[in-house]
């Protein structure tokens, strides 16, 4: 099983999310994005994360996005239920 691991940073704010299906990484990218103001090419950041769950890439750099791809469970953080 796969999860996608979404980092987005600016300058003052940062946002780290776990989750296994590709609609919630690219809902979370998008609303994400759009909280900070942020520029995303939401159209690439798809591509990417179809090309990761085919195990065609592990990960999508931009300049304020990564997203990586890993094997195994999503692990929950300290604090999340």
């Amino acid at each position: 099983m796969k999860y996608f691991v979404i980092s987005l940073c600016t300058g003052t704010c940062m946002f780290d999310f776990k989750c296994s299906k590709i609609s919630d990484a690219y809902d979370a990218v998008r609303e994400a994005s759009a909280d900070f103001g942020i520029s995303v090419d939401l159209c690439g950041v798809m591509d990417a994360l179809v090309h990761m769950d085919e195990g065609r890439v592990i990960s999508y750099k931009r300049e304020n996005l990564i997203i990586t791809a890993r094997e195994g469970k999503v692990q929950r953080w300290e604090g999340q239920e």
